[in-house]
């Protein structure tokens, strides 16, 4: 999988994992946390190309779609190994929540306007992310995603704001 053939503002929701039968159904192994990402009427991109899902079912080994203008193997079996896009304005995510790719990079500070580095990794837990902030020659720092410790994120300045506390505070 390559990242860099996907626009800017668009947000990598899948690959082309296969092919299934001869009338250009493709397999689909989703990145995606929305349940309904591939549902018929839904549009995706493949190289920046829009498609519009005429059929889906789930499989033991993934979700299969049909998209409109796919209709053989030959030209499906072209598209194994693609990435599937959406645009950023085609998903919005509800008040305080960021796509991982808006956080990496962003500088962090404790609430004393202490600089603690910037987020480097985003670590998936299944119950809350965790943040890692990196900062040259000091341990990593690990935080919560939760609004105990998040006090704001202010994406256009490219800053966190951060209560850390004691018990989290590795570099003391």
């Amino acid at each position: 999988m390559s990242l860099n053939n996907i626009p800017d503002d668009h947000i990598l929701v899948g690959i082309v994992s296969g092919v299934r039968g001869l009338k250009g159904e493709l397999k689909i192994r989703s990145f995606s946390d929305v349940n309904d990402r591939f549902n018929v009427g839904n549009s995706i991109y493949i190289n920046g190309q829009n498609y519009q899902i005429v059929s889906n079912s789930n499989s033991s080994k993934g979700i299969i779609v049909r998209l409109e203008g796919i209709n053989n193997r030959e030209i499906a079996e072209n598209l194994i190994g693609k990435n599937l896009t959406i645009k950023h304005l085609d998903f919005k995510l509800d008040s305080g929540m960021y796509f991982h790719h808006q956080l990496i990079g962003i500088n962090v500070y404790d609430i004393h306007e202490d600089f603690l580095g910037e987020i480097v990794e985003i670590i998936e837990t299944g119950s809350n992310d965790v943040y890692v902030i990196h900062l040259q020659n000091f341990t990593d720092i690990l935080i919560p995603a939760l609004s105990e410790y998040i006090k704001s994120v202010d994406l256009l300045k490219n800053r966190m704001i951060i209560d850390l506390n004691d018990s989290l505070n590795t570099r003391m």
